[in-house]
């Protein structure tokens, strides 16, 4: 007979799944038999209660006693009844009978009243079944007759207590049947996979015994087990010939330790004179923090020689309360095993405060313990320095930023609102060109202030991309418009090349777009004497290539690096303000980075200049709708929203106020201005108001949000405004964030405010 091998054997092991299938089959078989046994009981209680209560509809609408006490007595004889109820319609009892020794004496009565059909518990069911009167129709021939007879009426009920006795009784004789035969199918398969393991795993420990002589050194021994199991006797074979070749190699291994040792202690020796000479500190601690090595250069910082560091810890000498931090650092290495990088201060010699880059690493002997700790630590006092000073310089830019924002846009915002003003005027068709093109230089003006002014977002982190689908026909419309009046006034030629077949469209941010493309193209504009601006796209694949070509001056090879810095200027060592501030094209890099763009520029001195950046497109513009477009209100909407509205404006700059309120009374609403918080607060709390116009920063003790907050709670209920602010910076961004109300940054525009009002609060009259 041809031995089983051990694969054969190991399938033994799947009485395992067995003896699991069979504990699960067990369990099954038990609650389903409990939930048949719970069915029966209670379909047939439910039978017997229905077929009562109809019984009994004759002798209580009769009231024969007699016949009804016949169907109580009939329903007693059932098995596990335990007491029967009958109610009139009043639902007071008319007959009970019960077995005193099972009754449980509920109040069944009350549970009539309050109408439950079913009471159950682990010992009893109880049921509750109306009485209801047979309806006869007294002519079944008269189909014409649609009368509604009504709900049948209640004479009374019946409630019958069943126990749950015989059910408890089979459920325990289910459960020690199950119970026994699955404890006789668990011992037969622990049985056999116990001889099946003892079988298997006996030749493997005989063999294992040899691999451990073998492995304590004597090679010399060798597997003598003759086995029936095909697979032990390959694995005795293979080994009997792994320890030949291990005997032949053992001198060669011999001799290549020996070779690799003398390399290892030169490899050693060098090492030492690079950690001897090393400027950065290294100390070695054990398992108590204790220094047991230290290089010069940890002497060198210290006060004291080696003596007095080597043995000590570091709270020990030099102490301080960064010493304790460094040991808590060494001692969570040995705790975690896991690496530690930190910046420490400390004082070294002279008194001088030192600030190191710490790296902490645990030295594990052979078998993974850690044994020591290795502290290498890196000067880094003068980059900390430089790091701080740089800090300072960027809060001072971004606080002169911020500050700037505020006080150029004051100004801008009321001449916004007084280009609104003259709109509504009687105006000449030439004043209105006028006025149109006054308009659209201060809404470009303004897109300018906002994108320079925007740098101090920019290092905030606070400007996040708004996506959108831009048609390229629209944004190249838009190029022409803005900026063919320049380019015909120093008489230079703008040419606009752009794919014309399909709908080509791309994904981005309308506004940090248009601002780039209005730094790119006023630059080329300002720094060309003549010839002329090409602004182009290009496709390249699934990206559109964006290019700004321009035939001025150029930029030479020493500056083409540094163009993209903050506040960098050619050929401006006096910082002309009149020639702007360096913040263009820092603006424009900043800016395409947000959206994963890239910035690059080529020129050539005296021939000219292109910037180019890539941008994501798609030809799914009929698709795809735009989102995230404001769409301010028609104008007749506007003077239809605020018409006999009473509205508050707080503002501390009167030509800010007059403006606005000339603009929105001319439109029909009811203006009162205030130039402070105060003074507003003991007006408008006595008079009613439609909406709040305040403006954030207004000199005194309130702002703007704290004098919304005071009304509210002066007037016992929220009120309806809008916040208007020149302060872009990082702190008022996230004061904002919590802001109850809407928030616009100035410039802005009657247009606007009406159109957020209308959007946050709904159209009211």
């Amino acid at each position: 007979m041809k031995p089983f091998g051990i694969e054969k054997q190991v399938l033994l092991v799947t009485l395992i799944p067995i003896v699991l299938m069979t504990i699960l089959l067990s369990n099954y078989f038990i609650f389903s038999r409990y939930a048949d046994l719970e069915d029966a009981l209670v379909e047939r209680s439910q039978l017997l209660v229905k077929q009562l209560a109809s019984s009994s509809e004759y002798a209580v609408f009769s009231n024969n006693g007699e016949l009804l006490q016949q169907e109580v007595d009939s329903v007693m004889t059932q098995q596990d009844v335990n007491r029967v109820m009958v109610l009139d319609a009043s639902l007071k009892p008319v007959i009970e009978k019960s077995r005193p020794e099972l009754a449980r004496g509920e109040s069944y009565l009350r549970s009539a009243n309050e109408s439950k059909p079913v009471y159950e518990d682990s010992n009893v069911l109880v049921l509750y079944k109306t009485i209801v009167a047979t309806q006869v129709k007294l002519n079944e021939l008269d189909f014409g007759n649609n009368v509604n007879s009504g709900p049948a009426k209640s004479l009374g009920a019946v409630i019958i207590e069943f126990s749950k006795r015989t059910q408890i009784r089979k459920k325990h004789q289910i459960l020690a049947l199950t119970l026994a035969l699955t404890f006789m199918i668990l011992a037969a398969a622990i049985a056999l996979a116990l001889w099946a393991a003892r079988k298997i795993t006996r030749p493997i420990l005989e063999m294992s015994q040899v691999l451990k002589r073998f492995g304590d050194g004597d090679l010399d021994i060798r597997v003598l087990m003759q086995s029936n199991i095909p697979e032990l006797r390959l694995l005795s074979s293979g080994f009997n010939l792994m320890a030949n070749k291990l005997q032949n190699h053992q001198q060669i291994l011999e001799n290549t330790v020996a070779e690799r040792t003398s390399a290892l202690l030169a490899s050693e020796q060098e090492y030492r004179t690079l950690i001897e000479n090393t400027p950065d500190t290294i100390a070695r601690y054990d398992k108590d923090c204790r220094r047991i090595y230290i290089n010069p250069a940890f002497i060198a910082l210290s006060r004291s020689g080696a003596n007095e560091l080597l043995g000590k810890r570091p709270t020990e000498y030099p102490g301080g309360t960064n010493s304790e931090i460094y040991e808590t650092k060494i001692q969570e290495v040995f705790s975690t095993g896991t690496n530690v990088l930190f910046e420490l201060r400390w004082l070294g010699t002279g008194g001088k405060e030192i600030c190191s880059h710490i790296q902490l690493t645990a030295e594990r002997d052979l078998s993974g313990n850690i044994v020591s700790v290795l502290g290498v630590g890196h000067d880094i006092t003068e980059l900390n320095e430089t790091r701080i000073e740089l800090q300072r310089k960027e809060l001072a830019k971004s606080r002169f930023l911020a500050a700037a924002g505020h006080d150029l846009r004051q100004p801008l915002a009321a001449a916004n609102l007084f280009i609104d003003a003259l709109k509504l005027t009687a105006l000449s068709e030439k004043q209105n060109l006028l006025i149109s093109r006054l308009d659209q230089a201060m809404t470009n003006f303004n897109g300018l202030l906002s994108a320079l002014l925007d740098v101090s977002k920019l290092d905030g982190g606070m400007i996040k991309p708004e996506y959108t689908f831009v048609p390229i026909v629209d944004l190249f419309s838009w190029i022409d418009q803005t900026f063919t009046p320049a380019t015909n006034k120093k008489q230079l030629r703008l040419k606009l090349h752009f794919p014309m077949k399909g709908a080509l469209a791309i994904r981005t941010d309308i506004g940090l777009l248009k601002s780039v493309l209005m730094n790119l193209i006023s630059n080329s504009i300002k720094f060309t004497a003549k010839g002329g601006i090409l602004v182009s796209a290009r496709r390249r694949g699934d990206q559109l290539l964006f290019q700004v070509w321009d035939t001025g001056i150029g930029i030479s090879n020493e500056h083409i690096n540094n163009i993209f810095d903050e506040f960098y200027q050619i050929n401006n060592p006096q910082r002309d303000r009149t020639q702007g501030l360096g913040l263009g094209l820092y603006i424009a890099k900043r800016s395409l980075a947000l959206f994963d763009g890239n910035i690059r520029c080529h020129s050539i001195v005296g021939q000219g200049t292109v910037f180019e950046f890539h941008l994501s497109c798609t030809d799914l513009l009929n698709e795809v709708q735009p989102t995230g477009a404001v769409l301010l209100l028609d104008p007749n909407a506007q003077i239809e929203f605020v018409r006999g509205k009473n509205i508050v404006v707080v503002e501390d700059d009167l030509l800010v106020a007059e403006a606005l309120c000339g603009v929105l009374e001319s439109m029909g609403a009811n203006v009162k201005i205030f130039t402070s918080a105060e003074e507003a607060l003991s007006v408008a709390s006595s008079e009613p108001a439609d909406f709040f116009i305040v403006d954030y920063m207004l000199g005194g003790k309130l702002n703007g949000m704290g004098f919304l907050k005071e009304i509210s709670q002066t007037l016992n209920k929220p009120v309806k405004g809008i916040i208007v602010s020149g302060d872009t910076s990082t702190a008022f961004a996230r004061e904002m964030n919590n802001s109850d109300w809407s928030v616009m940054h100035k410039p802005v525009n009657v247009s606007q405010i009406i159109t957020r009002l209308s959007e946050r609060y709904g159209w009211q009259r």
